[in-house]
C-alpha cells in the first residue's frame, strides 16, 4: 500500500490456537521493498502504517468455558472447595447491582444456578457434638428464589431456602447440625438450585461453628 488515501480490509482471518509456546497474537507490518516507487525511502526510515480498528473475535464457546472454570477463584468463601456446575468444573458468576444500602450501593458478585445446579464439595473434620455447619448466603429480593441442599457422605441431611437480603446488614447464616458426625472426617456437598431463570446467590462464608456448645 502506498499513500495514506487507501484503506484495505483484510476480512476475517482464522487464527489457529497455539498448542505450545506463548499464546500471543502479533500484528506486524513489513516495509515495501519490491515494486515501490524509485527513491521512495532510500534510508528505510519513513515507512509507517496505521491499523484502523483491528478486532479480535474470540470463540464464544471457549470463552464461556474459561469464564466458568475461573469463576471460583473470584469467591473467597469457596477457597478449598471443589466447584462444579452441572457436569462442568467452575461456576457462572454475575455482577448484580445491589441498592439495599442507599448510602453505598454497589455491585455484588453472585453465583447463578438456573439451568444447572451449582455444587461445592470438600472433606471436613468435625469436632464435638455441638458443631454446626454455617452457610452465610443470601439472595436479592428482585431475583427468583434459590434453595440450598446439604449432603454429608452422599446423604441429604438438610434443605433450606436462601434468605433474602433486605437491608445493608446480611441475614443470619443458615445452620446445619453436625451432631451425628462427631469427631469424624466427612465429605460435605452443598448444592445451590434456582427456582427459575435469573436466580442469584451471594456466598459470603462457609464455616463450622464450634462454639454453640458453650
Amino acid at each position: 500500500m502506498v499513500g495514506s488515501g487507501k484503506v484495505h480490509s483484510t476480512g476475517r482471518l482464522a487464527v489457529e490456537p497455539a498448542s505450545q509456546g506463548p499464546r500471543r497474537l502479533i500484528l506486524h507490518v513489513d516495509a515495501l521493498h519490491d515494486g515501490r516507487p524509485e527513491a521512495a525511502d532510500p534510508f528505510d526510515v519513513r515507512d509507517a502504517f496505521d491499523w484502523l480498528e483491528p478486532i479480535v473475535e474470540l470463540d464464544a464457546g471457549a470463552v464461556r468455558g474459561e469464564l466458568l472454570r475461573r469463576g471460583p477463584q473470584r469467591v473467597p468463601a469457596w477457597q478449598g472447595w471443589e466447584v462444579t456446575t452441572g457436569d462442568q468444573p467452575g461456576a457462572r458468576l454475575v455482577s448484580h447491582w445491589d441498592q439495599n444500602d442507599s448510602q453505598r450501593p454497589a455491585y455484588r458478585l453472585m453465583a447463578a444456578a438456573d439451568a444447572a445446579p451449582l455444587r461445592l464439595t470438600r472433606r471436613l473434620q468435625t469436632g464435638s457434638q455441638s458443631d454446626r455447619l454455617l452457610l452465610a448466603v443470601s439472595r436479592p429480593s428482585s431475583c427468583p428464589g434459590s434453595r440450598m441442599q446439604v449432603e454429608i457422605d452422599g446423604q441429604a441431611v438438610a434443605e433450606r431456602e436462601v434468605p433474602i437480603r433486605r437491608s445493608p446488614e446480611p441475614p443470619e447464616p443458615l445452620a446445619v447440625s453436625l451432631s451425628k458426625c462427631e469427631g469424624t472426617q466427612i465429605t460435605v456437598s452443598l448444592c445451590q438450585r434456582g427456582d427459575a431463570e435469573g436466580a442469584l446467590v451471594e456466598w459470603r462464608q462457609i464455616a463450622i461453628d464450634r462454639t454453640s456448645g458453650g
